[in-house]
Parts: C-alpha cells; sequence; structure tokens
C-alpha cells in the first residue's frame, strides 16, 4: 500500500488466491490484513505519547501524495442520514434522547 511504501508500519492486504484483494464474507466485502506485532501500554507515559505523536506526524506526510479521495460518512451530512435512520429507536437507548437530541 501507499503508506508501507513511503516506510509507514502498517498492516496490508492479503492477496487471494485468484489474486483478487477484497473477497466477500457472510454476503459482505471483506478483506484479510496482516498483523502488526504490539503491546498495549498498562502505563503509558509522556514519552510513549510523544512517539504517538511522531507517528502521526509521519502518517499524516506519508499520506499527502495519496489520490484517492472518499466522501466522510462520519461528516455532518453522514449524521443526518444516521440519526434519519435511527431515531425511533433513540429512547430505547437512552430515554428522553430523542428530544434531546
Amino acid at each position: 500500500g501507499h503508506l508501507a511504501r513511503k516506510g509507514i508500519s502498517c498492516p496490508l492486504p492479503v492477496t487471494a488466491h485468484d489474486g483478487t484483494v477484497i473477497g466477500t464474507l457472510a454476503g459482505r466485502p471483506a478483506v484479510i490484513i496482516t498483523f502488526l506485532e504490539g503491546l498495549s501500554l498498562r502505563r503509558p507515559t509522556a514519552a510513549h505519547c510523544a512517539e504517538v505523536g511522531k507517528a502521526l506526524a509521519s502518517l499524516h506526510i506519508a499520506g499527502q501524495d495519496f489520490q484517492m479521495r472518499r466522501p466522510n460518512a462520519l461528516a455532518i451530512d453522514g449524521w443526518r442520514k444516521l440519526w434519519a435512520a435511527s431515531r425511533e429507536r433513540a429512547d430505547e437507548v437512552e430515554p428522553g434522547l430523542a428530544a434531546e437530541v
């Protein structure tokens, strides 16, 4: 992938025997990706946070010339569609939620 070619450690899609990357699982599009080794830190320090910041900056820099774009489903228009689809059941999550939103 684009980020891996730029030196970013990231999962990569696994190619199927037929050469495709996207398959179907339970009737939905699916991709198998490689695994990144690592650990969850129980007590992150300021130094760990600084490393995350550096990694995030590197990721953003590496992605600046990525050309593919897609609409952001979580932009305000996406939230409106989600709300329209779920409004009727909002009070099942929290009584009064529909009125509050």
